[in-house]
């Protein structure tokens, strides 16, 4: 979580909007609004902007999916039944070595987990999991929202820049007497340029087959 108060961004907003407190076209609340949808915007674009550490429970069987609002698999390390490590493998490689692991006899603890290549948010694990076990793992989510204007951004203080841009984009685009579709367009590319590209989101941070985090 971030220490900048939503209040202190909203405040700049109201400067480049030309439209000083409490507002002629857009209220606090609308800037708030705003800011919460440039935060989700912001981790649509770079999925571990947002990232989210606890024991995740595990389904009965080998696939396995993040709760509710996660977007992205970063690492899993151990298990919390026994406290054994769990690491990362390749899939192609453990199809090889075991081809009949998801049929295995189920286990609380899983031993390895598989990030699926095509939805980043689901992973399998070897052993088939009895369905009481759960994981500790890291994992990019949907950011908290912002309730109020005196609460901090939920997002990292190195995002503040990002989240001006996004809510300004939100704002020339929304259907009022002010709207500007050419400046909504500007500041949401800006945003983006900010960010960074999607790939960097869904492997940069990601942990390497058979590798300890950080190398």
């Amino acid at each position: 979580m971030g220490t900048i108060l939503a209040s202190a961004i909203i405040s700049r907003l109201r400067i480049t909007l030309l439209d000083p407190s409490p507002g002629d076209t857009w209220t606090d609340s609308d800037l708030l609004n705003a800011l919460n949808e440039a935060q989700r915007r912001i981790c649509n674009v770079k999925l571990n902007a947002f990232r989210v550490r606890g024991y995740v429970p595990l389904q009965a069987g080998t696939h396995q999916a993040l709760p509710t609002g996660g977007l992205i698999v970063l690492d899993a390390t151990e298990n919390e039944e026994s406290g054994l490590r769990c690491t990362k493998v390749n899939r192609g490689l453990m199809d090889a070595a075991a081809r009949f692991h998801p049929a295995a006899t189920p286990e609380i603890d899983a031993q390895h987990w598989v990030a699926d290549p095509v939805d980043p948010a689901a992973f399998d694990i070897v052993p088939p999991n009895t369905g009481f076990g759960s994981l500790y793992m890291l994992y990019g989510a949907v950011p908290t929202a912002i309730s109020a204007v005196g609460d901090p951004i939920t997002l990292d203080d190195g995002y503040e820049s990002a989240l001006k841009h996004f809510a300004l984009s939100e704002c020339y685009a929304a259907n009022t007497k002010r709207q500007d579709v050419a400046k909504a367009s500007y500041y949401a590319t800006s945003a983006e340029r900010m960010v960074g590209g999607r790939a960097q989101g869904e492997s940069a941070y990601a942990v390497k087959n058979g590798a300890p985090r950080g190398t």
